[in-house]
């Protein structure tokens, strides 16, 4: 496996403010993350495994789901360092925390040979514009929304997408506040998976209006422009390969199952139909009685 690129990898961590561990085994790499700092990689070389873990605490292993009580009893023990537990057989840890003891026990014991892990295709999309001079009005940035959906459907390549984004980097002018971007982010999950333009440039204009506080329902991050957006980015997720439907080789008269349906659905109970029942009523309306009409 090609190894990562360092200076990309601290790069997006940064960006992300997310916390990275990089080890020799899978676990030594978790333990890493947990000790790591919001945007901090730590690197961990094999010869240096064994220092890190002995000046690991436990409570590093709530990070990986092991629970509250697990990590106190092992403190009250005198098992502060992870090495010192690693020391322990499988033995004394499943007679002293059952399951657990025995999951702990193979955490801390990794094979040697680890199968590979599987390529994972995010299924993410984005398109970004970056502005010549820092945009004060939404007149500025509304004509930029269509040609980033644009491109968006053209590297959508026959898929359809579930959720789309709206991301806005602008200026700070805050005071006290060192000069740099703050985002404004709004997102939302589409009815149905599409690739139309039409739908993307209404959900992504009415994103922008909401980042920027011109929409009825605005964000957490919508405000009057005051510093200039600088950045403006969509991105489109949650991508899906549109279902193959069998069509029929000779057009077929459509049904009316479909609009009894939708009907119901909006006036239920208010679509009826008129069943006879008498043959020879007194009054005309007497010769028949309506029913719902069930789809």
């Amino acid at each position: 496996m090609q190894a990562p690129d360092r200076e990309a990898l601290n790069e997006l961590t940064k960006e992300l403010n997310a916390q990275v561990g990089i080890a020799s085994h899978r676990p030594w790499s978790v333990l890493a993350a947990a000790y790591s700092r919001p945007g901090q990689t730590t690197d961990i070389p094999a010869p240096m495994t064994k220092p890190f873990l002995r000046q690991a605490h436990v409570s590093l292993l709530r990070s990986v789901d092991f629970s509250a009580d697990l990590i106190e009893r092992l403190t009250l023990f005198g098992l502060k360092a992870i090495e010192h537990v690693a020391d322990l057989t499988e033995r004394h840890l499943s007679a002293q925390f059952g399951t657990e003891g025995t999951q702990l026990f193979q955490f801390l014991h990794p094979p040697q040979d680890e199968p590979a892990v599987a390529n994972y295709d995010p299924q993410v999309l984005n398109a970004e514009y970056d502005f010549d001079l820092p945009a004060f009005e939404p007149a500025q940035l509304k004509p930029v929304v269509p040609h980033l959906v644009e491109r968006l459907i053209a590297l959508l390549q026959g898929k359809r997408a579930r959720h789309i984004e709206l991301r806005l980097k602008e200026r700070s002018t805050r005071e006290g506040e060192r000069p740099g971007l703050i985002e404004r982010r709004a997102g939302r999950i589409l009815k149905d998976p599409t690739a139309q333009t039409k739908r993307l440039c209404a959900a992504a204009h009415y994103l922008l209006r909401q980042t920027i506080g011109d929409a009825p329902v605005q964000g957490p991050s919508s405000s009057p422009i005051t510093g200039g957006i600088d950045n403006i980015c969509i991105i489109l997720s949650g991508l899906t390969q549109p279902h193959a439907v069998q069509t029929d080789l000779f057009a077929k008269k459509p049904t009316t199952t479909p609009l009894f349906i939708n009907m119901d659905q909006q006036f239920p109970g208010r679509l009826l139909r008129p069943v006879f029942t008498n043959a020879d009523p007194f009054f005309p309306e007497e010769s028949y009685r309506f029913e719902p009409v069930c789809p």
